[in-house]
């Protein structure tokens, strides 16, 4: 059911130049039931972020598309990002992106939840260029909750818990191609987990979804 709700969350956003665009988002309705819906908008020439407007409770987005440099802003909050190594500037899927080495990394002091025992979502979009079969690297990690890794010719690990003891699922990926992650983690009461909490997404598509055997405390490694 995508009409009425009372949230939306963008999970792909095609927003690539003119003309028009499919974007794909997660409809909650007032039950808290989701559903997975897409519609079509015309872009005539407006920046992505004059045409999709972001949740309400969204807490924090990095674009990565500074020309230059070593901070990157977070656009929602204070939370800037401070790159060790030298990531390079590239074309992104909207606007620029930065491209790692696997030496290099973004790294975000002072990342402090207000609610830490609430239910969170990461969503990127990545672009995988390694052709060792057996390469992998980390493209996104929140100390003692969550590790997403990508692993060519594997696909997108992700694990969950203090010990990443929580073995999520993985993801085939597809080399030298821009595909869009999410991971929703519902922590219900922050008492005690909902049945199937965890949803892996890709490209829009629900994969999976798994009971976690715990409330994560996203202010873990603070």
């Amino acid at each position: 059911n995508c009409s009425p709700q009372v949230g939306i969350r963008p999970v792909t956003e095609d927003m690539v130049g003119q003309g028009p665009h499919n974007i794909v988002y997660i409809a909650t309705d007032a039950a808290g039931n989701e559903s997975l819906c897409k519609t079509e908008v015309t872009v005539a020439g407006c920046p992505c972020n004059d045409c999709i407007p972001e949740p309400e409770d969204i807490f924090a987005r990095w674009p990565l598309d500074e020309p230059n440099g070593n901070v990157f802003e977070d656009v929602v909050g204070n939370r800037d990002g401070i790159s060790y190594g030298a990531p390079l500037p590239v074309t992104g899927v909207v606007a620029g992106a930065r491209s790692f080495d696997g030496d290099d990394a973004i790294d975000v002091p002072n990342f402090l939840f207000t609610n830490p025992d609430g239910s969170f979502s990461v969503e990127l979009w990545h672009y995988w260029e390694q052709a060792n079969y057996f390469a992998g690297q980390s493209i996104f990690a929140l100390p003692g909750v969550i590790w997403m890794m990508a692993f060519d010719g594997f696909g997108y690990h992700v694990h969950l818990g203090p010990d990443f003891d929580i073995y999520a699922s993985y993801w085939h990926n597809t080399p030298k191609t821009w595909t869009h992650l999410a991971v929703t983690v519902d922590q219900g009461d922050g008492i005690t987990p909902p049945v199937d909490g965890v949803k892996l997404y890709r490209d829009g598509e629900l994969l999976k979804s798994i009971t976690a055997d715990r409330i994560f405390d996203l202010n873990a490694s603070a």
